[in-house]
């Protein structure tokens, strides 16, 4: 249970950076930015790897980890040819990880 709080944890703090990073930007700006692109991909991928980790009793108890946002994660970005779909992106960081850290905040223990 230890290791799933502290990845749980993990997940949470990637979830704000992304939220904080694309808070102020718009669709456009980050659409036209690799670097704002490239990041978020880094993140999500990490997310998507401790949701991976987590037991399989905590991660069905969390429907926000284990929805789109995390677990089908790279199958819903990338396609057949390994190309990232920048809209599909946007939605994820737009509107899946403020959801995502929403729902964290109040499962993880500030301290853990």
């Amino acid at each position: 249970m230890r290791q799933d709080l502290c990845l749980l944890m993990s997940i949470y703090q990637t979830a704000e950076q992304i939220v904080d990073t694309t808070n102020h930007c718009t669709k456009e700006r980050f659409l036209s930015s690799i670097q704002l692109q490239t990041a978020a991909i880094i993140k999500l991928l990490a997310a998507a790897e401790s949701a991976k980790a987590l037991t399989a009793q905590t991660y069905q108890s969390l429907p926000q980890v284990a929805g789109k946002a995390l677990g089908d994660l790279r199958d819903g970005l990338v396609d057949d040819d390994d190309n990232i779909d920048p809209e599909q992106l946007w939605q994820v960081v737009s509107q899946e990880m403020p959801l995502l850290a929403a729902d964290l905040k109040f499962r993880v223990p500030p301290h853990v």
